[in-house]
């Protein structure tokens, strides 16, 4: 932002009045005042020396790395773990009329982004704040907030949040202040390495096996074969082409590598030809189906050279990896090298182990609990996924270590169908709530007519039913309804991330057109009806 940016902003409540003014004629209020609903907000008057020093203010801030308006990031991914999210007026100051900006926050690794709210407070019912629980908008949507109902602390299922804010046209507020964070992941660091003082193969620490030696026929490791573990070093000895090389393999956990290096101390011999007599070290991802080169050596001195830190790129996830060694061979009979002090040192993060069950079809608002083989829904334990499995037929579950074993009936417009369904608590869990919610007319909420049920009081293992009508009118097709229950005497949510033991489980269901029936007509009988069946009649 220059110099002539940050002005434009500062004094941006003059531009918008004079903007007003050719549109709709002068403003009648003595302090300018732009059209209110209820609330007023006065126009920017600020004076030559209140612009300095409101220009220092935000030279300050914006001088600050850990700052970040959401205007100045607006359209930009922002890899942090760190800072403070604060509307475009910045704190204490309140955010622009006819705003509309977009914002991606990344951990740069595999821990989770959080955003915690310490103030908000932006126009009731025109203005709205959206974080979506990914990368882009096209991930779920965790909440929509207006008001001054904080969102409080939102924490992502992975390390994307985006953020989107839209204000109208008249009408501002002071905005939000948020603190940002990383949560659940460990950075680590895995070492191998071997300074060869036990004189063989299967020393160092760190590695999954001992050094193996390609050599063709080789049976034996003892000072004089082609490679050997002589005076506390390696030697490779080399006057045979074609021969192979020695590697040893290292187990690397992190989920994210953010660094990978070898590093190594080797010497030559008098004998070694230059561009011939070249030390190779290699790296593989696949057990040695092939080879990366990571770096040519060369010497014919007898004393010692460090080599690295030389980056394995490689390395970029679980996995088993191998480092290998070898010579290219010239003309002479004797050439060799001498390796010591071999390190390979990973780095990276964690990821943190699963503790969430979510409720899996996208049509509907993100919901999940912190799972518990406690208490479950259904017979299945309760399984954690990694991260939100939603997709658009509420079966993202299914391929995560499935627990959604309940089979739904058929239900039928304007007649009640009992959904029964087994919930199971453990001693230790003494209280919980039980709620049903159905989408009937496939809005993607359930704040209609017959949509969200009756809460259920839980203190114990059994049946529980719930009486569900679909109402007259309804459209026929696939709906979708959400069970969820919860530890504790809270009422369940139909949406949004509870820190309680619980499971959320989201179920696909056939809704049929009102059944077609047939009554007896003489009103001395008491009534009868049978539902209408082509292939049965009478005569």
């Amino acid at each position: 932002m220059n110099l002539t940016e940050i002005y434009m902003t500062l004094t941006r409540g003059n531009h918008d009045r004079a903007a007003l003014e050719k549109s709709q004629g002068p403003l009648k209020s003595d302090f300018h005042r732009a059209p209110t609903r209820g609330r007023e907000r006065s126009w920017s008057r600020m004076g030559p020396l209140a612009v300095i020093q409101a220009l220092w203010l935000l030279l300050a801030g914006v001088a600050s790395a850990q700052s970040y308006p959401m205007n100045a990031v607006n359209g930009q991914t922002v890899t942090t773990t760190s800072g403070t999210f604060v509307d475009s007026g910045g704190t204490g100051g309140t955010y622009g009329m006819d705003e509309s900006f977009e914002v991606t926050f990344y951990t740069g690794s595999t821990s989770k982004m959080q955003l915690n709210f310490t103030g908000f407070d932006v126009e009731s019912g025109y203005d709205f704040l959206k974080i979506y629980d990914g990368s882009s908008t096209g991930t779920p949507l965790l909440g929509n907030w207006t008001g001054t109902g904080s969102p409080g602390t939102v924490t992502g299922t992975g390390s994307y949040l985006t953020v989107v804010f839209t204000s109208d046209y008249s009408v501002v507020a002071p905005g939000w202040t948020a603190t940002i964070s990383a949560v659940g992941a460990t950075t680590t660091t895995s070492v191998a390495a071997d300074d060869f003082s036990t004189a063989n193969y299967t020393g160092g620490t760190g590695w999954t096996g001992n050094w193996i030696d390609e050599e063709a026929g080789a049976t034996s490791h003892t000072s004089g074969n082609l490679r050997a573990v002589s005076n506390g070093t390696l030697r490779l000895y080399r006057n045979i082409a074609g021969e192979g090389g020695l590697y040893r393999e290292m187990a690397v956990d992190q989920t994210t590598v953010t660094n990978a290096d070898l590093s190594l101390r080797y010497r030559g011999n008098s004998g070694n030809d230059s561009g011939q007599d070249l030390l190779i070290a290699e790296f593989s991802a696949n057990g040695g189906s092939s080879y990366q080169e990571i770096a040519s050596l060369y010497s014919k001195s007898t004393g010692w050279t460090t080599a690295g830190p030389i980056n394995v790129t490689g390395i970029t996830g679980p996995g088993t990896y191998r480092i290998r060694f070898r010579m290219t061979s010239g003309t002479q009979s004797s050439e060799d090298y001498y390796l010591d002090d071999v390190v390979l040192s990973v780095t990276g993060t964690t990821a943190p182990p699963a503790v969430l069950d979510f409720g899996d079809y996208a049509g509907f608002p993100f919901a999940s609990q912190t799972a518990s083989d406690a208490i479950r829904i259904g017979l299945l334990a309760t399984d954690a996924e990694a991260a939100n499995p939603a997709n658009g037929s509420a079966a993202g579950d299914d391929s995560v270590g499935d627990d959604e074993d309940l089979t739904m009936p058929t239900f039928v417009i304007g007649a009640t169908t009992t959904l029964t369904f087994p919930v199971s608590l453990t001693a230790a869990v003494t209280a919980a709530r039980l709620n049903v919610f159905v989408d009937w007319n496939g809005d993607g909420d359930v704040s209609d007519p017959g949509e969200t049920q009756s809460v259920q009081s839980v203190t114990g293992s059994g049946s529980r039913s719930f009486n569900l009508t679909p109402p007259a009118g309804t459209l026929a097709g696939t709906k979708y309804l959400r069970i969820r229950l919860v530890q504790g005497t809270t009422a369940p949510a139909f949406s949004g991330e509870s820190t309680a033991n619980g499971e959320v489980e989201d179920y696909a269901f056939t809704l049929e057109p009102a059944a077609a029936l047939d009554y007896g007509d003489y009103d001395g009988f008491p009534s009868a009806a049978q539902m209408v069946n082509s292939a049965i009649r009478i005569g």
